[in-house]
């Protein structure tokens, strides 16, 4: 797969948004992030970016447009249920060192956290919780 950190941390974003909107529609929520790139272009630069026809200072490109352009349509949401947040990364937040250990695949750090937790967790409930992640994502 070709791609890069700052993409898949804005596919994150963009996921907890459409949940906000689906599943948790009736609820209040808080997005935690520990990509200080995501936080900034969610709470600020996105803002200026739209208003600047989709550049950035100097008519230099955005990157990641096409994620960042799906984010957009949250932003103008009338009543947002939702915020962002910037956590710090590797603090032990369990939600935020579950997501580290699945974008990179370690399944020895998903394992000692869940254990940390008292979760049971095998090799199969890995998959199986990395295909309804995208599954989900992607429907």
């Amino acid at each position: 797969m070709n791609t890069t950190n700052n993409r898949m941390e804005l596919t994150a974003l963009l996921y907890a948004l459409k949940l906000t909107q689906t599943k948790y529609k009736n609820e209040q929520c808080v997005i935690k992030s520990d990509s200080a790139y995501c936080v900034n272009m969610f709470n600020n630069w996105i803002y200026n970016w739209n208003q600047n026809n989709w550049t950035r200072p100097k008519n230099q490109s955005i990157e990641n447009l096409d994620l960042v352009k799906q984010i957009w349509e949250y932003c103008k949401l009338e009543w947002p249920n939702f915020v962002v947040e910037k956590v710090p990364g590797h603090s032990g937040l369990i939600g935020n060192e579950l997501a580290d250990g699945l974008s990179t695949n370690n399944h020895k750090k998903i394992n000692e956290i869940l254990k940390k937790y008292d979760k049971n967790y095998d090799e199969k409930d890995f998959f199986d919780l990395q295909q309804k992640i995208w599954y989900n994502f992607n429907n």
